[in-house]
């Protein structure tokens, strides 16, 4: 394996260099890469086996490659042996935090136990050459934070549609005790039946016209699908029989 990270992306820059406009290589190209081959990406395996500090890790060659130009990239491209996919590839390096760089580059997203290991992890992250974006570099505690503001949200949200069915409620009582009495003196009857706003929480409703002094005697649909109550003064709702109603 090169010996240094520096010598990595030296040789990955110099590579680009020695390639003409049309990106294949220059003919004097050759006798300078005696310590590199060039497999095309159809010979490379599929997974790369990494020894990092002693961890042990099997990764798919294009997670590694995620970031063209980043030392893992061009350390599996292919072009130094030990990328080749025969051997395992030793990195000296902290195994752990490793295993968190991998999840970083295949989720794009990653979450530490706190301030400490997130300044560890991209420290190890600008080592490798990887562009990190540290608000994707979350600390557990803040998820926890975000996690229960969300679950705060919801239930202000749950909160909200409940009194958005109450104010609903209070506006259509008021609505039906405004025309009761002229309903009840055009209709001659002990009840009457009242259209409905479509979607009213009938119990709510049913409470709400009980402090206006109004029962409802039963809840119906027309055939036409709108909504409907017949309603009565609640001195008169025991001489009402449901029966009635229908």
């Amino acid at each position: 394996m090169p010996n240094t990270r520096r010598e990595l992306l030296r040789a990955n820059n110099l590579r680009r260099s020695k390639r003409n406009a049309d990106g294949q290589p220059k003919q004097d190209d050759a006798s300078s890469r005696a310590n590199t081959i060039s497999p095309t990406n159809d010979q490379l395996p599929a997974t790369v086996r990494l020894n990092v500090g002693g961890t042990h890790y099997q990764v798919a060659r294009d997670t590694l490659m995620r970031y063209e130009g980043s030392m893992l990239a061009t350390l599996v491209s292919g072009n130094w042996r030990e990328g080749d996919g025969r051997e395992e590839i030793f990195v000296d390096r902290d195994g752990k935090l490793f295993g968190l760089v991998l999840t970083y580059l295949r989720c794009f997203r990653v979450y530490v136990s706190d301030f400490a290991e997130q300044a560890a992890l991209k420290a190890e992250l600008d080592y490798f050459g990887i562009d990190v974006d540290l608000s994707k570099v979350m600390v557990k505690d803040d998820f926890a934070t975000i996690h229960e503001l969300s679950n705060e949200n919801k239930n202000y949200e749950r909160l909200i549609e409940a009194n958005k069915k109450k104010i609903a409620a209070i506006q259509e009582s008021y609505r039906i005790a405004g025309s009761f009495s002229r309903l009840i003196e055009k209709h001659d009857r002990l009840y009457v039946r009242h259209c409905l706003t479509n979607g009213i929480d009938r119990e709510l409703l049913r409470n709400c016209l009980l402090s206006r002094g109004l029962y409802v005697v039963a809840f119906s649909q027309r055939e036409s699908g709108q909504d409907a109550a017949d309603i009565c003064v609640v001195s008169m709702k025991d001489k009402i029989r449901p029966a009635s109603a229908n």
